[in-house]
């Protein structure tokens, strides 16, 4: 199947407009923003592709499910953060780019055993997701995304995971003193220190976790009236 649907969920009705309300100014009242609007904003497209197959073998005692998915998005909807310089109340929304989610999924059920009284099925399942930003807009070559006390939880770049992590390498807890290691850029294990901190002490890697699959078993053994499951 295939599907062309457009998204504007999370924007609210008035993401375009720019608001303003009542406030008190050296005591003296005044207008203020309340929110900045952005009157370019457009939909945030999705062209989507399913194709699927389903087959059975012995009498159905065998059968395999295969899904492939495609989600390829256009204008990207997100919420950018403004420099704290520019003075606004809020992030703007904005259509920053595109990105595309892809996958498989994979289904087998097996029944070996199957009699009047007993049977056995087992049943394995598999699937993979890749997500990937193709590409930003207005010449930005990294997209932050912080919280109101403007920390860094995530950024979204080209070729990458929309959201990426980038976190300091661990090297766990110190066991005689509770306190939390970390490895400098020379690879050497460190205590977190709060505060200051020289330069190149803490080497940043990426670890977004975006190329991996995930699996299961499951099986059920029934004998007469009764059944024992396991996953």
């Amino acid at each position: 199947s295939y599907g062309k649907v457009g998204n504007i969920a999370g924007i609210g009705n008035a993401a375009a407009y720019s608001l303003y309300g009542s406030g008190l100014y050296g005591g003296l009242a005044t207008l203020q923003f309340n929110s900045v609007g952005n009157p370019d904003i457009t939909w945030e497209t999705s062209a989507k592709t399913d194709i699927g197959a389903t087959m059975g073998f012995f009498k159905d005692r065998l059968t395999l499910e295969l899904a492939y998915y495609m989600n390829d998005i256009d204008n990207l909807l997100l919420s950018v953060p403004q420099s704290p310089s520019a003075g606004l109340p809020n992030n703007v929304f904005q259509n920053v780019g595109t990105m595309y989610n892809k996958g498989i999924e994979v289904g087998i059920s097996a029944t070996p055993v199957s009699k009047s009284n007993f049977s056995w099925t087992t049943n394995f399942n598999f699937t993979y997701n890749k997500n990937e930003v193709t590409s930003l807009a207005n010449g930005i070559t990294e997209l932050l995304h912080v919280t109101s006390s403007l920390e860094t939880v995530n950024k979204s770049t080209i070729g990458n995971s929309l959201g990426t992590l980038w976190v300091v390498r661990t090297g766990g807890v110190d066991p005689n003193t509770g306190r939390r290691i970390f490895y400098n850029k020379a690879g050497e294990k460190i205590f977190y220190q709060f505060g200051t901190l020289p330069a190149g002490q803490f080497n940043w890697m990426k670890e977004d976790g975006t190329q991996y699959t995930k699996n299961g078993v499951a099986a059920q053994i029934t004998w007469a009236d009764d059944a024992v499951s396991y996953a």
